[in-house]
């Protein structure tokens, strides 16, 4: 696949998400600009550890960091993974 195309990815769903997160009204911690991001997007939710286990029950897997819900994204992920976390956080009714 090859390191460029994997960085490629990785940039194109956290865009993808963080676009999809803020529509949404959420309250994204990551950078807005793009050259300063990585592979993680950070959303501050007020129980990040309850949301991490009730996002589990759907099959999504995040992990918490003080009030910040963390989603980490890489190559072997899709758009339809990044519209599942998306759908599962509105599901959740989280805004």
């Amino acid at each position: 696949m090859g390191f460029e195309t994997i960085e490629r990815q990785i940039a194109a769903l956290v865009e993808r998400f963080v676009s999809g997160a803020r529509a949404r009204g959420l309250d994204v911690a990551t950078p807005d600009d793009p050259a300063r991001r990585g592979p993680l997007v950070v959303i501050r939710v007020r129980d990040a550890a309850a949301l991490v286990a009730r996002l589990s029950a759907r099959g999504i897997i995040a992990s918490s960091r003080d009030n910040g819900l963390r989603v980490s994204f890489h190559g072997y992920n899709s758009t339809d993974d990044c519209d599942a976390v998306l759908a599962a956080l509105d599901a959740e009714g989280i805004r």
